[in-house]
């Protein structure tokens, strides 16, 4: 009996971090991200449509190229690249939680490198967003790896389907 209580425990303490992060990322997903809401005008690019451009040809389909200086609406998660701890005018945004600038980092179609304005960088947030602006599709070599967005950022709120 002894070794189904020491399973239990080890497990326990195996899976409390993770679940931990992932409750506090919930809660912390209810908070406002910034005071600027998103209209909505601008189309929703998801990523699956972002994973279409062949970073080593320089080639994006079509229905992506037209989104080449638009303003877009893409939902993510935000990678600081700044110590500033109440907002962000930098960062990079991907489309999963678990995406991050370490090894090994997401394919360069799938980070979006995010200038904001200053007037309208989100608050650090642990949740999901959305981010409003203008994308330009330019691969290129950064201190992050190898990035092929690049997204002017107008506004940010808190991921609402």
């Amino acid at each position: 009996m002894a070794f189904g209580r020491r399973t239990a425990l080890i497990v326990g303490l195996v899976l409390s971090p993770p679940v931990a992060v992932i409750l506090y990322s919930i809660v912390q997903s209810f908070q406002v991200v910034s005071e600027k809401s998103t209209s909505g005008a601008a189309p929703q690019l998801k990523w699956d449509r972002l994973k279409t451009f062949n970073v080593e040809q320089d080639y994006a389909p079509p229905e992506l190229k037209a989104m080449d200086g638009q303003d877009v609406r893409i939902p993510g998660y935000v990678v600081p690249l700044e110590d500033d701890d109440t907002t962000l005018t930098q960062f990079l945004l991907v489309p999963n939680p678990q995406a991050c600038i370490h090894v090994p980092p997401p394919p360069p179609n799938q980070m979006v490198l995010v200038k904001m304005n200053p007037s309208h960088a989100p608050k650090r947030s642990w949740g999901a967003v959305w981010i409003e602006g203008r994308l330009q599709i330019a691969t290129s070599d950064t201190q992050y790896g190898k990035i092929a967005f690049r997204l002017y950022g107008d506004s940010a709120e808190v991921f609402k389907e």
